[in-house]
């Protein structure tokens, strides 16, 4: 591994807990009183009864929602709707929002322009502040001593939805029979284990990529996510300091996140981009086949799409898929791929419509939250379908949010089907740039006497052509002359300035 990335995601640990691993666990069972609190409810020369305060006569219930009351008073000054559970996000959390909607849970997403909380780690982190109770602050990656019923997700939010607001999509989906939990476990493993870390290695390894792509995203959602007011066009105008900040976050997490890659930095074991195109291109056809299987066994008279186990409602696995996919759609290299499959689009986009799709004020009353919710999404910095060249702007341009497009397909009458062919089609016209040599690798092909393409003799009719070999004979002549010219000169300043010393 090289010695950069270890140092930067040391450094990247130590200042922005990005593993999540820097505190120890707390016991759930028993919790020993600090001596700040028994020493510190005494006054200077009182007794314990003396020093007492009002709230101590008050019963706990009361306390409690005095302190709800107070928590409701000071929430109302806030912009967005008020709710018990709030999912804060750097990159969008889509995992965690399509779980909580399809739980059927009131959630609240917020952007954040730092990439980890010190308390639980790497974003996201998800707080749940249900009154009379305590609240409750977990990370994606915090350990926790909470149940998880899968170990493939690793995902503490996850396992705190399960544990205490009872979400078990497997069940509503009805999922019953081992071969279907087999089936799902086996398709969690593959997008989990081999289409995620396919999707990392192409967003981190890929230098041209993260130069021209990724790192700005996220300068942009370090500067401009929660400014309210504020859009990707007043980039420009920000403070460079905080163009700074994203430019050093981004560094961290990428070191951090090529430290956790397996085989990264080796310089014998790196796999190519193309090879993991490959791989990833043979688990989409496997889960391709499988819709179309679920299809196939459909009754000709539902007209309700089948999801991926040939359920009539989603189970976890087609969340985890369509949280993929969500990713995907935002890849330079992915998102090519994926045009070549129009049933996992669709597939994607009926998903979406279904749980992110405009809701109707007269029929849906929670509808303020989910506008919210979805116009965060919309601000959010990584949401776009990007190009790698840069030599046409106009034409990058053109290419909107994957889910603003989506949102407003009704009015726009454009699929994302058709933006993805457009977007194949400019890629494969595009000059994708070579990968450059370091300068060190020159320098080694420099001693060890490699001649360049323009010291190497031409052969053909171009040696052989009389006016080139004259301008070659003449450019000679002349950089002869030139040298002897200068060293005549040098030899006589040398001469004059030692007989003026003599």
């Amino acid at each position: 591994m090289e010695t950069s990335t270890l140092v930067y995601s040391w450094i990247a640990r130590g200042i922005y807990n990005l593993d999540s691993q820097r505190f120890q666990k707390a016991s759930l069972d028993t919790r020993t009183e600090g001596w700040t609190e028994t020493w510190g409810n005494h006054g200077e020369g009182k007794s314990s009864e003396e020093s007492r305060s009002e709230a101590d006569g008050i019963p706990d219930g009361e306390t409690t929602n005095e302190i709800d009351k107070q928590s409701i008073s000071l929430q109302l000054a806030t912009p967005y709707p008020q709710l018990e559970i709030m999912l804060t996000q750097h990159r969008p959390a889509w995992f965690e929002q399509m779980l909580l909607r399809v739980a059927d849970i009131p959630h609240i997403v917020r952007n954040s322009n730092h990439i980890s909380n010190e308390a639980t780690g790497q974003l996201p982190y998800l707080t749940d502040c249900t009154p009379s109770k305590l609240p409750v602050l977990v990370g994606r990656h915090q350990p926790s001593n909470l149940k998880r019923s899968s170990n493939i997700c690793n995902n503490s939010i996850l396992a705190y939805l399960q544990d205490c607001r009872n979400v078990n999509l497997d069940k509503q989906a009805g999922l019953a029979t081992d071969q279907e939990q087999a089936l799902s476990k086996s398709f969690q493993f593959m997008i989990q284990s081999e289409l995620s870390k396919i999707l990392l290695h192409a967003r981190f390894e890929d230098g041209d990529a993260w130069e021209q792509v990724y790192r700005d995203q996220y300068i942009g959602a370090s500067t401009v996510q929660c400014n309210e007011g504020r859009g990707p066009s007043s980039l420009g105008k920000r403070n460079w300091l905080l163009k700074l900040h994203g430019r050093f976050q981004a560094s961290m997490e990428r070191a951090t996140e090529r430290r956790r890659l397996p085989g990264c930095g080796c310089r014998g074991q790196s796999i190519s981009i193309d090879q993991l195109l490959e791989r990833a291109n043979e688990a989409y056809f496997a889960i391709d086949r499988q819709l179309l299987s679920a299809a196939m066994k459909q009754n000709k008279t539902d007209s309700k799409r089948k999801y991926l186990l040939g359920t009539d409602e989603p189970a976890l696995v087609d969340v985890l898929l369509w949280a993929h996919l969500a990713e995907a759609l935002c890849d330079v290299h992915l998102v090519v791929l994926l045009a070549s499959y129009p049933r996992l689009v669709e597939y994607f986009e009926d998903f979406y419509r279904r749980y992110f799709g405009q809701c109707d004020a007269k029929v849906d009353e929670v509808c303020s939250w989910k506008d919210w919710n979805n116009a965060q999404n919309l601000e959010n910095a990584f949401q776009k379908i990007p190009t790698l060249s840069k030599r046409d702007p106009p034409q990058n341009t053109a290419f909107k949010n994957a889910v603003d497009l989506m949102q407003k397909s009704s009015l726009q009458k454009q699929d994302l089907q058709e933006v993805l062919d457009a977007a194949k089609e400019i890629r494969t016209k595009e000059c994708i740039p070579e990968p450059r040599e370091p300068p060190s690798y020159l320098l080694y092909r420099w001693c060890m006497g490699e001649t360049s393409t323009a010291d190497q003799p031409v052969t053909g009719k171009e040696s052989e052509n009389p006016i080139r070999k004259k301008l070659l004979r003449d450019q000679a002549r002349n950089d002869q002359m030139w040298i002897s010219g200068i060293l005549g000169i040098s030899a006589v300043a040398v001469l004059v300035i030692q007989g003026s010393a003599t």
